[in-house]
Parts: structure tokens; sequence; C-alpha cells
């Protein structure tokens, strides 16, 4: 549950092995008359034809396929003109759409993220066919702005990769070398580093994250650094639990116990997972002194409050969102961010790795 600025990702702990079945993409193309359809997916940047069809005299075709190890973006050529879908597991994706104006004109479904996808595409479109430099460049924002709101629920998703990879008129919709887009790429490239560790895209994705934060360094901290803060004594934060309380964490770690401070959300799916992974821990070491304070930045307070109050732990409510100061304070670019802060009352580590986390608690207490 990897965020930049809200999260998703503790999905390291959840496996997505979908090979084991097909996936179909069948539909109807008005004016195709046994015409060829072809298949592709993206290897490294280069769209390869995996399989291919004719429609029938009514423009019918269908084409099953094995379904993909990890989420993917596929995409439909007929007449040189392509049709994009994501496809996770056993989708069975349908499409209608004319010869004349495929890839322009089209209907998708069978998905959510499918249907996502082409609501995308028609809106670049839309944006990309403006005339006027001043009113193309406002709705541009507008779309930019909405998208990254996606990102941030969903960095680990299938979507998220298209996204930050999308383009209207040649031009990146999020920039690596602008450093308000490279925090968004960088939610990207940290839910794929926890949740699809194996997944191909990972790399690339990093890769472009950290071109990003050498071409915008200037100086400072080391460009590398900046997932990560010093020891230092903690930073207050005094926000309310889901019964209004306010909680202190400076207070908090005054006990002398262990501190796992936490920066999450829980309107991702990937949520209960991490949740799951705390509370193993917790229920574990309670005994021995640890005590989680857990600051929640969802957009919707209810959902917050829903999930906060089945937790043993303290829950904070941030209600400044992704506008807050506490991360800020803590220079928190990704979600969910873990603290450890030791008997002392100093940030003892930044735990970057899910993995590690055990081991590193396991020093303090």
């Amino acid at each position: 549950m990897k965020k930049t600025i809200l999260a998703a990702s503790a999905a390291l702990l959840l496996a997505s092995c979908a090979g084991n079945g097909t996936f179909s993409i069948s539909g109807n193309i008005e004016g195709a008359d046994n015409q060829p359809v072809l298949l592709e997916n993206s290897i490294n940047g280069y769209w390869v034809p995996i399989d291919s069809t004719r429609t029938d005299g009514d423009g019918d075709f269908k084409i099953k396929h094995q379904s993909p190890d990890v989420p993917q973006v596929y995409r439909l050529t007929v007449n040189d003109r392509s049709v994009y879908f994501p496809v996770d597991s056993l989708d069975d994706i349908t499409i209608k759409a004319t010869l004349a104006n495929f890839a322009t004109d089209y209907s998708l479904t069978g998905s959510d993220n499918a249907e996502n996808m082409a609501r995308i595409d028609h809106r670049a479109r839309e944006i990309a066919a403006i005339t006027d430099a001043v009113e193309a460049a406002k709705k541009r924002e507008e779309f930019k702005r909405e998208l990254a709101q996606q990102l941030v629920a969903t960095p680990a998703s299938v979507l998220a990769y298209y996204i930050i990879n999308k383009q209207i008129n040649g031009a990146p919709l999020f920039d690596f070398t602008n450093s308000v887009d490279l925090r968004i790429i960088g939610a990207v490239a940290n839910a794929y580093s926890y949740s699809r560790p194996n997944d191909p895209r990972t790399a690339n994705i990093v890769k472009t994250y950290l071109a990003g934060k050498k071409a915008t360094y200037k100086g400072g901290s080391a460009p590398t650094d900046t997932m990560y803060v010093d020891e230092a004594k903690i930073l207050e934060i005094a926000l309310p639990d889901e019964n209004g309380k306010i909680q202190s964490l400076q207070k908090l770690a005054e006990k002398g116990g262990v501190v796992l401070l936490n920066f999450t959300t829980y309107e991702v799916q990937e949520s209960p997972a991490f949740n799951k992974l705390l509370s193993d821990l917790y229920n574990a070491n309670k005994g021995r002194g640890l005590e989680i304070y857990q600051v929640g930045i969802d957009t919707n307070v209810s959902t917050w409050k829903t999930a906060a109050s089945n937790l043993p732990w303290i829950t904070v409510y941030d209600e400044a969102g992704t506008a807050s100061r506490n991360l800020a304070k803590y220079n928190v670019q990704a979600i969910p961010a873990i603290f450890l802060i030791d008997r002392s009352g100093e940030i003892a580590a930044r735990v970057t790795d899910l993995a590690e986390l055990p081991a590193q608690l396991k020093k303090l207490l």
C-alpha cells in the first residue's frame, strides 16, 4: 500500500497470480466483414502480436487467451488503429465499434478497469481536438487533476501505470521533470515496488522516478535521500480519534514504549491486508511495550471512522488529507509511511520495506 500522498500497497502480501485461466475479448465491429483482428501485448515498450482472428460477415469476433500472471494492458488492432484495455485475471471484455471510426468511437464493457480506461482515452482525444490553446490548457489541467486523484486512490493498479504514461498531442500529462508531477509518479513507483515487486513494469517506473529525482535535484540532501529522515526527536502530532478525543503522539511516546507511527488510508483495497500485518505485530508485541499511532488521511471521514472503530490501537484522522502539515513535517511522500520511535522518544527508523518491519521492531523492543 504505497502512495505518494495517499496510498495503496501492502499487497506485497497478496500475490496476483491470474495465469491459470483465460480472458476473452469479443464484440462487434460494424462494417467489418471478414476483417483481421489482432490482439497485442506490450513487452518492454514494444507491442507484440499474441493472437488474432477475423470478424464474421456481421462483424462479430471473439478471442480467448491465457490470463496474464500480473494485470496487463492489451490492445486490439484493426486496420492499424487500436483500442486499449486492461486485463486482470478472468476478464470478459466486450467491445462495440465501427470500422470507419475504430479507436475513436467505441464502447468497452466487462470490467470497471476497461470502462475507466475507455473514458480516459475518450477524454484525452476530446482535449487533443480542442484548437483554442487557452481552453485546451484549462481542460488538460482539469483532466490531470482528476487523474491525479485516481492515482492517489489506486496507485498500484494497472491503470495507474497507464495514466502516468498518458500523452496528449505528444506531451506527457505527468512530466517527471516537474517536481509536483514527480510526487505522483513516485506514488505509483512506490506502490508498484511494494505491491508488484515481480511486475516487469515496476523497474521501469522506478527508473523514471529516480531519473526525475536527479533532474529536479537542486541541492541540499542527496536526491535519493528524500524518502528517508535522519534520527531525530519526534515532531508532535495531535489529532482526534474516532471518538473525537485528541490523541498526542508525544504523550504516547513519553510512556516509554516503542511507537510505530503510520500514515495511511483505509480507502484502498489493500488496506485490510496491511492492517492485518500491523495487527499480527501488535498482538505479538503489545505486551512488550509496542504502541501504534495510525494517522488516516482518507478523503471520506465516514469510511475512516468505520474502519478505525474496529482497530485496537490509536487511530486519528487528519482532515487536511494530502495537504496535511503532518505529512510535510515527516517528509511523507509515499503511503503507507512507517516510522519507528524508540523508548527514548527518538525516530529510530523509517521502514520502507514491509518485509523488514518485524526485524526492525525486534531490535527496539
